[in-house]
């Protein structure tokens, strides 16, 4: 994908997962730093209840920013209390530091 180039062109080291599901049973998952997420994922969970999955697993708070291009004011009403930020497609680069970093331009 673009965006997983762009990551490693900046030197991150980065991980694609086709499902939340593989990505679950990645052995690597208990060690990531940040997630980027999209909302719609191929498999059973959405993009948001991967993250909460995830955090189940751990104690410190999972770091991670959902990125969609879904726009509708049914999704948007559903995703308000998200605990974490969500981005809509298309997406800079610049945008998606400053949320993992804690802020959303």
């Amino acid at each position: 994908s673009g965006l997983l180039n762009l990551l490693q062109e900046v030197g991150a080291d980065a991980s694609h997962f086709e499902t939340a599901e593989a990505a679950l049973s990645s052995a690597g998952l208990a060690t990531v730093e940040y997630f980027i997420v999209d909302y719609s994922l191929g498999g059973k969970l959405t993009g948001l209840e991967f993250l909460h999955a995830v955090q189940m697993q751990r104690e410190h708070p999972v770091r991670a920013v959902v990125i969609t291009g879904e726009t509708s004011s049914h999704f948007m009403r559903r995703i308000a209390t998200s605990q974490w930020p969500v981005l809509y497609k298309p997406v800079t680069i610049a945008k998606l530091i400053y949320a993992l970093n804690g802020s959303v331009p």
